[in-house]
């Protein structure tokens, strides 16, 4: 078994986080220099989530697994599943618990359903991929595991339609602001 050194280890579990925050603040140069209009923005978003991300996720998925880990991935998919289940059950004793807004329960449900399980675990995953603790095709797999895991999350949030979970908690206020504008015309 392979050793290192504090500086390697520090450097390698500061390295995945360092690239995040770069990412955050081109972003937010790229808005406050008016460099990307929100119309631009929201465009990208859409392109991202709809598109480049499922791309993104299958290419890395068919790329590093083969017919023979069928059942990993069954097993990660359970896992997910159960991780999930886990993670609303606690949101809901945590909303039972602790004095959450109540207006704020469909999101805390959704926070506690779908944490956030692929940037940081990638990042991670592809920063010890060096041959330093794993090699490239060790690390390739872990991200295709994790892509996985995010495979999973998507599906139930787009195709079982469970992004609408944190729409919710805004739904009185709709309601609120459409018998408002009715009572404002008598």
């Amino acid at each position: 078994m392979s050793s290192i050194d504090v500086g390697a280890a520090i450097y390698i579990a500061l390295k995945p986080i360092l690239k995040i925050y770069t990412i955050i603040f081109v972003g937010y140069l790229l808005a406050k220099f008016n460099i990307v209009s929100m119309e631009t923005a929201r465009g990208i978003s859409n392109m991202v989530v709809n598109a480049i991300l499922p791309c993104l996720t299958f290419n890395k998925i068919v790329s590093n697994i083969s017919w023979k880990d069928i059942k990993e991935v069954g097993v990660i998919v359970l896992s997910a599943l159960i991780f999930f289940t886990v993670g609303t059950t606690c949101a809901l004793i945590t909303n039972y618990v602790t004095p959450v807004p109540k207006k704020w329960f469909w999101g805390i449900v959704f926070v506690g359903l779908f944490p956030n399980i692929s940037d940081l675990p990638i990042a991670y995953v592809q920063s010890m991929g060096n041959g330093t603790i794993f090699s490239a095709a060790e690390a390739d797999k872990g991200v295709a595991y994790t892509c996985i895991f995010l495979f999973t999350q998507s599906f139930l949030m787009m195709n079982f339609g469970l992004w609408r979970l944190v729409g919710l908690d805004f739904r009185d206020n709709d309601h609120k602001k459409v018998e408002d504008t009715y009572s404002d015309l008598e």
